[in-house]
Formats: C-alpha cells, structure tokens, sequence
C-alpha cells in the first residue's frame, strides 16, 4: 500500500473513523477559541493532529451542513497552523476554490484560484495555512459520487487515489460554487435550524450533479514535482511522532530511526510544514504540554 494511505485498523489515532451514515440532517454555526476544539470538531472529517504556528489568541469559525451522507463545509481561520489529515474510510474531500483565492497548501503545493482539489479515501497528507485563510469543502462518500457519475457518464468515470486537481470551465464551476456559498449563507444566518428532507435530497442531488459536470474532464498535472518524491517520510515521521513519548523525541533520533539524514528531514519539513522540523516539534511539545496542564486542572 503507498506510503501515504492508512493502513491501519478504523479505530487508530493514525485512521479516523469516518462518518456515520445514520441520515441525521441540520446545520450549525461554531466559533472556536480554542485550538484543541477546533481540531475535535475537525476529527470527523479527518484532521489526526493540529498544530498553531502564530501567537495571539485563536479563533476559527466553521460553518457546517449535513445533508444525510454529504457534508458541506465553510471556514474562517486567523492563525497559520499544520493539520495532518487522514481522509475518513470511503469517503472523499472536495476543496472548492472561493471568490478571494485559495490559501490552503497541500504537502507543500499551494491552490489555484479556479481550481478543485480531491483528496481520495485513506489518503494521509499535511495541510497547512500561512496565515488568515477561508476555505470551503465538500465531503461525499466514494460509492455515491461513482454511483452517480456513472450513471450519468458512463462506466468509465473514476476518481483518482491520493491528490488530484481539476480546472473545469468557470461557467461549468461556477453552478456548483453558487450551490455551496447559498447553503452555507443560510447556515450562517440561521444556525441550528433543522433542515427539511425534502430539501436536503434536492440539494444533496444538485450539488452531485455538479460536481460531476465539474469532474467531466482530466485531472491537471502537478505544477510542481519536487513535492513528489520521498511521499512517505514525513508519513511515517508523523506515525514516529505518535508513537514516541514527546519528551524523548529529537530530530536527530527520529531522522535515524526513518533511515533518512536529517538534511533530507529538514528539506522536506520546510517544504511540507513551512517549518524546520525542530521547530515543528517543539510546537507540537508545548501543545502536548498545554493539554496535560489542562487535564490536571480538570482532574
């Protein structure tokens, strides 16, 4: 299995469990002030780990619609951060472009404006943010989307494994963007209002139906292949990291025990993280830190 798919059992830290296909429908409007909040209510979707790199004082603002089996999602973020995702079993994510362009960087590629970006089933990768970002996605599970597409394209639509991009016509992505935007504008001006069956059918039908036109054509090329080799290093430097207590990690340890110089891990951290990995460790140290404090005052 390719390094950056989860292999492992559903109820690892390292593979989320993915959504519950129990039909519940309704919406919500959550502001977050907390890091350790935001990655929870993040987890259903995939985030396994999440890690701020700015100061000051966190805040996120996640707009959420679940349409049965499809979920629609919008988000504010004000601090630069790395997520580490595991895309949920039989589920598959899709990033649409918004109106002020993409600010999402995904294993060290950025977004285009104009541009969907599919992450597959088990995929593992690293996201992250430089900054304020605004983002919105769609998540869908894998044999609905095919179901439909086949039907409506033929036997021979597919959705590639692991990372793919897609530039369809704006009049062709345009449709499906306005169906996402005016269905999270109605979350955010009434939030927790239940949403009727009826009508989470037809937009749950609508935005498949776009998303198939959308996804009629190829996928582009990577603009930049240097993001391609040694995949799987900082898979498993992530998979080291949870597995290793935080107090004895050094990134001289963790680069011996992938078999990789610590030049390499180095090179890829800043490629991928936007940050040298000590520093990424050390981050990642003070959260840990943080969350045993809080524990104890808990306790």
């Amino acid at each position: 299995m390719p390094p950056g798919y989860c292999d492992r059992a559903p109820n690892s830290l390292m593979c989320p469990l993915g959504f519950e296909s129990n039909g519940m429908l309704g919406s919500a409007l959550s502001i977050f002030s907390e890091p350790d909040d935001f990655q929870a209510a993040l987890r259903e979707i995939g985030v396994v780990d999440l890690v701020v790199a700015d100061g000051g004082k966190f805040w996120a603002r996640l707009a959420r619609i679940t349409l049965g089996r499809m979920r629609l999602f919008a988000c504010e973020e004000r601090q630069a951060r790395v997520a580490f995702m595991a895309v949920p079993p039989n589920m598959i994510r899709i990033t649409l472009p918004i109106r002020r362009g993409g600010c999402l960087i995904w294993d060290g590629i950025g977004t285009r404006p104009n541009e969907i970006a599919i992450h597959s089933s088990g995929y593992r990768f690293h996201e992250r943010t430089v900054g304020p970002c605004q983002w919105s996605a769609i998540w869908i599970p894998v044999s609905d989307l095919l179901a439909a597409g086949r039907a409506i394209r033929g036997s021979t639509f597919e959705i590639p494994s692991g990372e793919s991009r897609w530039r369809p016509p704006a009049d062709v992505l345009r449709p499906l963007i306005n169906l996402h935007e005016n269905a999270i504008r109605a979350t955010a001006t009434r939030p927790k209002l239940p949403v009727e069956r009826e009508a989470a059918r037809g937009l749950d039908e609508q935005v498949t139906l776009a998303l198939i036109e959308c996804l009629s054509g190829q996928p582009i090329k990577p603009d930049d292949a240097s993001a391609i080799p040694h995949a799987g290093v900082l898979i498993q430097f992530e998979e080291a990291l949870q597995a290793a207590p935080p107090e004895g990690l050094s990134v001289a340890r963790i680069a011996d025990s992938l078999n990789v110089s610590e030049t390499l891990l180095r090179r890829l951290c800043h490629a991928r993280l936007g940050m040298a990995p000590s520093r990424y460790l050390y981050l990642r140290q003070t959260l840990l830190a943080g969350r045993r404090t809080a524990s104890s005052y808990t306790a």
